[in-house]
């Protein structure tokens, strides 16, 4: 599959792709975008002690941040937060789209940064 110059990159973050809503509300996203104009890199975290992961995400590139968890750990939250601001600024997305509250949280404020 070759994507054109002139394709939009979308940078989805999601906190985790266990099996539930979230997942296949990103899944259905990335599935139905032209391939020739979208592509899509998708940002996500670990799961939780007896989650299941989703189990498949096609037509995306696929980036897991280990640090990106969803309870509250400040400073695995920071390091989160630095290497989506990092991977932001490196993939140079036309669109950046957060999923779920921690995501949504460190994905705007480091959108918001760049």
């Amino acid at each position: 599959m070759v994507i054109n110059d002139t394709s939009n990159k979308i940078l989805r973050v999601a906190t985790r792709l266990n099996i539930g809503g979230p997942s296949r509300h990103i899944y259905f996203l990335s599935s139905f975008l032209d391939p020739s104009q979208f592509k899509t890199v998708l940002i996500h975290g670990s799961l939780a002690k007896g989650e299941k992961q989703y189990p498949v995400f096609p037509k995306a590139k696929i980036i897991h941040i280990p640090c990106l968890v969803r309870e509250i750990h400040p400073g695995s939250d920071l390091k989160a937060f630095f290497k989506i601001l990092w991977l932001i600024l490196s993939e140079k997305p036309q669109i950046v789209h957060s999923h779920m509250a921690k995501a949504g949280v460190l994905t705007r404020l480091a959108a918001w940064f760049c």
